[in-house]
């Protein structure tokens, strides 16, 4: 039910009832401002040929972050990253293909490194969780994934 429209006053009374004010208006900035920190998208045409694609499951970056997940592979593994960005997984799906509520909406981290860094990352990426791409597509779990994703990295 609606609350009344109460006017406001320099004093309030006394025993006035505490009541909601209907039809404030909301702060809707016009433009946002140019220090906005948002999620970082995906790249479709990262050149990732004689690369190796990762996935990093959970991990979610600003577009303001770029330069601090570089140096972060850069310093703990001695690589060098090149991003392709966070994407959102998609929903399981049941036996009859319906959407399972509650599954999906993660966000996870991919990035490619050069092939000649496999063998020193293959060992140390485990306690990040962070797997290669081609286990998860060839692993029956390219669903969890939007086809265009699945359609620029399709191993």
């Amino acid at each position: 039910e609606d609350a009344p429209v109460v006017a406001v006053r320099d004093e309030p009374e006394e025993d006035a009832p505490v009541v909601a004010v209907r039809d404030e208006p909301k702060y809707e900035p016009k433009d946002e401002p140019k220090d906005v920190n948002k999620r970082l998208g995906w790249e479709k045409n990262v050149d990732v040929a004689s690369m190796t694609v990762c996935v990093w499951p959970g991990m979610s970056m600003q577009e303001n972050d770029v330069e601090k997940v570089k140096l972060f592979f850069r310093r703990k593994f001695s690589i060098d990253i090149t991003i392709i960005g966070c994407v959102e997984t998609m929903p399981d799906l049941d036996g009859g293909g319906v959407p399972v509520p509650g599954t999906g909406g993660r966000i996870d981290f991919l990035f490619a490194i050069r092939s000649e860094d496999v063998v020193e990352f293959a060992m140390p990426r485990f306690a990040f969780g962070i797997r290669w791409w081609e286990d998860v597509f060839f692993n029956d779990q390219g669903h969890m994934y939007p086809e265009d994703l699945l359609e620029a990295y399709p191993n």
